[in-house]
């Protein structure tokens, strides 16, 4: 994994380097372009290459690229995060694992395959997600407070892991930022006939 990054201290770091599919990009940039408005000063957001929308707004950013497969770059990166980010007096992670020996920190949970098998039978069993929940509970002591977006997450969250009770908010996912979906953005026509090729989702440009 390569990272470029500002070496001084930010008020506010923006973890978003784990953000993938459209449905995420989608609300993240939304809460990355709100969370600007209020005060982008001494604010860093890292990002992964594939979320261009982060890099064209007006605050200072870090870009994540890996050369590691990517489940082995996350490790490392949970792990030993002082090796690629700058210290922060707040962190607030958008992407599941909390970063290791950083205090203050405000984490979104959105990963079910996270929860223990014995609370959901449809959890992940691969050796990826037990080595994933391993790091996720080894990390838990530095998580201020814990973000889902269901009242059955928090309960599931809470039978899985004991020691977040009494840290977990429950906010229902936001609607998409009106950008991505305002029809001024669609000025392409659209004719569809059987030799179409048709595309479910268009990228944002």
């Amino acid at each position: 994994m390569k990272s470029k990054k500002n070496t001084a201290n930010v008020k506010l770091l923006v973890h978003a380097s784990n953000v993938t599919g459209l449905g995420a990009i989608q609300v993240v940039g939304a809460f990355i372009n709100a969370i600007t408005k209020i005060n982008s000063h001494e604010m860093l957001v890292a990002c992964p290459e594939q979320l261009p929308y982060c890099h064209r707004l007006k605050v200072s950013t870090v870009t994540l690229r890996r050369v590691l497969p990517n489940s082995l770059s996350r490790l490392f990166e949970c792990l030993f995060p002082h090796f690629y980010f700058p210290g922060t007096e707040q962190l607030i992670v958008l992407g599941d694992i909390p970063l290791r020996n950083y205090q203050n920190q405000v984490v979104l949970f959105h990963q079910p395959n996270l929860i223990r098998p014995h609370i959901n039978k449809n959890t992940g069993m691969t050796f990826k997600f037990k080595i994933l929940r391993l790091l996720f509970r080894y990390n838990l002591k530095f998580v201020r407070k814990m973000i889902v977006q269901t009242i059955v997450m928090k309960e599931q969250l809470e039978q899985s892991y004991p020691e977040l009770r009494d840290r977990i908010v429950v906010i229902p996912q936001p609607a998409p930022d009106n950008d991505f979906l305002h029809a001024k953005n669609w000025d392409k026509p659209f004719n569809y006939n059987k030799h179409t090729k048709l595309t479910l989702f268009l990228d944002y440009p």
